[in-house]
């Protein structure tokens, strides 16, 4: 079964709870006021508070939503910050090396020392799985979200 968005859910019980509030106000006026211009001026007053209250609601309600998102977007701001940080530093790592290796096998070069060949190589590796495993993790945390939001 697939879940209500919230926009339809508050909508949905708004409209239910100002239908509800109108019909039933409208019968219950109805049955205690008999003069026309008392019945007329208390409708127009109920109509102005049924509207201020709804903004008020409806203000408080999307400010707290408001701010939330502010939040989660500052986390997510926050995150992305890492990850690019986290990122850069092994593929500065890996260019750095590559470029070395470059420098070792270049035309005229004395024939490498195949140690530092390997070391070369191993620090590539590591700095390979290290944008590996934040990848990873990146998708990790995407998938949590997205099932933590609903969407999967």
């Amino acid at each position: 079964m697939q879940k209500r968005s919230l926009a339809k859910k508050v909508t949905l019980i708004y409209a239910i709870l100002s239908v509800s509030y109108i019909i039933l106000s409208d019968v219950y006026l109805g049955t205690i006021i008999e003069d026309a211009s008392n019945y007329t001026t208390i409708q127009m007053v109920k109509g102005l508070l049924f509207v201020t209250v709804s903004a008020v609601v409806i203000y408080h309600f999307v400010s707290q939503r408001e701010q939330e998102l502010l939040m989660h977007q500052r986390r997510l701001e926050n995150r992305t910050a890492q990850l690019y940080h986290d990122i850069q530093t092994p593929l500065s790592t890996i260019g750095g090396y590559t470029t070395s290796l470059e420098q070792l096998f270049e035309p005229g070069a004395p024939s490498p020392d195949w140690d530092d060949v390997y070391i070369h190589l191993a620090a590539i590796r590591k700095a390979a799985d290290k944008v590996r495993s934040d990848a990873e993790l990146l998708g990790q945390e995407l998938r949590e979200g997205t099932e933590k939001n609903g969407q999967a």
